[in-house]
């Protein structure tokens, strides 16, 4: 747009050198990213597991709590008596844009700071083992592949957070939605974190959708530095309901590159491939939205 109303941060804002052990050496990581882009246009969004302080961190993470307070000041500013400085549950937070009757709701969740471990707990953050989120996708991968997790009920979002969103979708007047994830829900790859791997919360997020039926809704997510679009498989989804998911991520970083990176990438990708669309139905959305985007 030539003229954006806002931009939204998907995660990972900064990337800390080394492990993190002091809210400062956050601090300092925040100072040499230096400031976003597109000066003068506003910034909402949410962390992910880097600008978070841990990767692969959950609800167990010391500095939590600093990386909240941080991520609040250094990407959106937020005033010093924002209710997501305190609240349970972390960050998450809402914002709506334009006018009735055509207004965007744009709703964000916080996946880090209630997270619970993965079925088998993630070697992602192991300071002393060298390259140890290749280790940790390798170790997802095979959970997946060996059926370990699949009934994994531990939370990805805590109940303060759960009730918080249920009162966002619940009668909305909003004439679309956009529900921000920093990790992806739909998506088949075992390798990266996901909903995948707390199914049960993935269950309970699509059920939720599908109870309150929020017009318009699509999902975004970022962290596995590349772009897709994603659907669901119908087993995984309600009777009836429909739903797509953007995943827009990677502005300095890239899946594919890399002597390890690009040919894992190229695996992953061709091991788990259900989530996403067709051409066909691509093609079909596309002409939907640009349709409905003529009309108004």
């Amino acid at each position: 747009a030539q003229s954006p109303a806002l931009r939204l941060w998907l995660g990972d804002a900064m990337y800390p050198k080394g492990s993190v052990t002091s809210a400062a050496q956050l601090r300092e990581a925040y100072a040499q990213a230096g400031e976003p882009a597109l000066r003068g246009v506003p910034v909402d969004g949410v962390y992910d597991d880097h600008d978070y302080g841990l990767n692969d961190g959950g609800v167990g993470w010391e500095l939590k709590e600093d990386a909240r307070q941080l991520f609040l000041n250094e990407v959106v500013g937020a005033p010093a008596d924002s209710a997501r400085r305190t609240q349970r549950g972390g960050l998450y937070g809402s914002r709506t844009l334009g006018e009735p009757p055509r207004q965007l709701k744009v709703v964000m969740l916080d996946t880090r700071f209630g997270r619970a471990d993965h079925a088998v707990p993630s070697p992602g953050g192991w300071s002393r083992v060298p390259k140890a989120g290749y280790l940790a996708g390798v170790t997802r991968s095979a959970c997946a592949l060996l059926g370990v997790g699949s009934s994994h009920s531990a939370p990805v979002l805590d109940e303060e957070q759960w009730a918080w969103l249920r009162t966002q979708l619940t009668n909305s007047t909003a004439s679309a939605h956009l529900i921000v994830s920093s990790v992806q829900v739909l998506t088949s790859a075992a390798a990266v974190e996901s909903w995948g791997h707390f199914p049960r919360e993935r269950r309970r997020l699509l059920s939720l959708l599908e109870e309150t039926r929020p017009r318009g809704a699509l999902l975004l997510s970022g962290d596995v530095h590349y772009a897709e679009l994603a659907g669901a498989p119908r087993a995984a989804l309600p009777p009836g309901a429909e739903l797509l998911e953007v995943t827009s991520s990677g502005l300095t970083h890239a899946c594919g590159l890399g002597a390890v990176g690009g040919p894992l990438c190229g695996l992953q990708h061709r091991l788990f491939a259900s989530h996403r669309c067709r051409l066909t139905r691509v093609a079909a959305v596309v002409s939907c939205c640009s349709s409905s985007s003529s009309s108004e």
